[in-house]
C-alpha cells in the first residue's frame, strides 16, 4: 500500500501536535511536582493543555482539509477519468459494459 503526500504530511502534523501535548504535560509534572500529587494550579493547567490540545487538533485539522481543496491541480480519484469508459464521441457518458 503506497501512502500519498496528503496522507503523510497529516501524519507528520497529527505526531507534533501529540508531541506537543505530550511535553505540555511532562512540563506542568515538572514545573507543579506532579510526583506527590498536583495542586490545584497544576490541575487546571492540565485542564488547559487538554483544552488547548482539542483546540489544535480542530484547528490543525480544518487547516489541512482546506489545503485539500486548495489544491485541485492534483488528480483524484474522483476526477480521473478512464479512457475505456468514455464513448467515442466525448460526450462525458460512461459506455455500457
Amino acid at each position: 500500500m503506497e501512502i500519498d503526500a496528503e496522507v503523510r504530511r497529516q501524519t507528520a502534523v497529527a505526531f507534533f501536535a501529540v508531541g506537543v501535548f505530550l511535553a505540555s504535560l511532562i512540563g506542568i509534572g515538572i514545573v507543579f511536582d506532579g510526583a506527590d500529587g498536583l495542586p490545584n494550579e497544576g490541575a487546571l493547567a492540565l485542564v488547559g493543555a487538554l483544552v488547548g490540545f482539542i483546540l489544535l487538533m480542530a484547528v490543525l485539522g480544518f487547516v489541512l482539509s482546506r489545503a485539500n481543496e486548495a489544491a485541485p491541480d492534483e488528480p483524484t480519484a474522483s476526477t480521473t477519468v478512464d479512457a475505456e469508459s468514455v464513448h467515442a464521441d466525448g460526450n462525458g457518458e460512461t459506455a455500457d459494459k
